[in-house]
């Protein structure tokens, strides 16, 4: 009887010891995961939920980015040789277009103009709004709406 309880004393050291060292094991696996874990960057607290005024804006934006600009592109693309585009701003929000090219004559830029309010009505309001002589040609100035 004392051999078989020195026999099961001894299993149980035995196994004691074993959970002892899985013990140690997982504290140092827990120690280094909360190391790296103080090395990585905060994580940031998900974005607060969009109002509807601020959906509204969003999707307002979201036409204006999607508006055909490769079809205001042809309309202001001159049709002959004689007119250069030199700059184009447009504001998106407004629809209104500004664009800056050079052109041999004043009769030509004038022609310009008033060719881009013939073109599907898609520029409205088109006025040329000035010419300037340069040494490399006449510098003018066109006004219009974009009307999409």
């Amino acid at each position: 009887m004392i051999a078989l309880c020195l026999l099961a004393g001894s299993a149980l050291l035995h196994w004691k010891r074993g959970l002892d060292a899985e013990v140690a094991r997982r504290e140092r696996q827990l120690q280094q995961l909360a190391a790296l874990a103080s090395r990585a960057p905060p994580r940031r607290p998900p974005p607060p939920a969009l109002g509807p005024a601020a959906v509204r804006q969003l999707r307002e934006q979201m036409v204006l980015l999607n508006r055909n600009w490769i079809h205001l592109s042809d309309l202001l693309a001159p049709h002959g040789q004689d007119v250069r585009l030199l700059g184009m701003d447009v504001n998106p929000a407004t629809g209104a277009v500004r664009v800056t090219g050079r052109a041999s004559t004043t009769l030509v830029a004038n022609a310009y103009a008033e060719s881009l309010g013939k073109r599907n009505g898609a520029l409205q309001h088109v006025r040329l709004l000035g010419t300037e002589r340069r040494p490399d040609g006449i510098r003018f100035e066109v006004a219009a709406q974009w009307a999409e």
